[in-house]
């Protein structure tokens, strides 16, 4: 699908393991993604220049992002990224100049070079949760 400008909507299905190099790279009007349960990893580039993309939302079975998965999604302003992710590429949210949150649902893991430069205004949160009675909460806090 790289470089398919008409592309306006995906639904990556179940039985997707992996997503390889570019597969969506420049699909420029492309304005949404949920990464299915299914998928254990990003691989180089995947969304590179969907410039259209506004949010993503990882699931808690992704193990790694690829080099550059994100670069120049200039729109993206937010990601959430499941709790199994253990390592993100280099340049993987480079350029992505509207990001004002990462959201880890765990620990932040093994980052890259430059994972969010050009991203000024990102700031990195994970989810502390905490019982209440009997419910489990989750909290947003900077992650320093």
């Amino acid at each position: 699908f790289c470089y398919c400008s008409g592309l306006t909507n995906i639904t990556i299905p179940d039985s997707v393991a992996n997503l390889g190099d570019m597969a969506f790279a420049d699909c420029a009007n492309l304005p949404s993604v949920i990464i299915p349960n299914s998928v254990s990893s990003i691989e180089v580039g995947v969304f590179e220049n969907c410039i259209s993309l506004t949010s993503a939302t990882i699931s808690d079975s992704l193990k790694s992002i690829g080099r550059g998965a994100f670069y120049g999604c200039t729109n993206l302003t937010g990601i959430s990224i499941g709790r199994h992710v253990v390592s993100i590429g280099d340049y993987a949210f480079y350029g992505c100049s509207s990001l004002t949150g990462a959201y880890f649902r765990s620990n932040a893991p093994s980052l890259g070079i430059s994972v969010f430069s050009g991203d000024s205004n990102a700031t990195v949160y994970r989810s502390e949760e905490r019982r209440v009675g009997k419910e489990c909460r989750s909290r947003w806090t900077p992650y320093h």
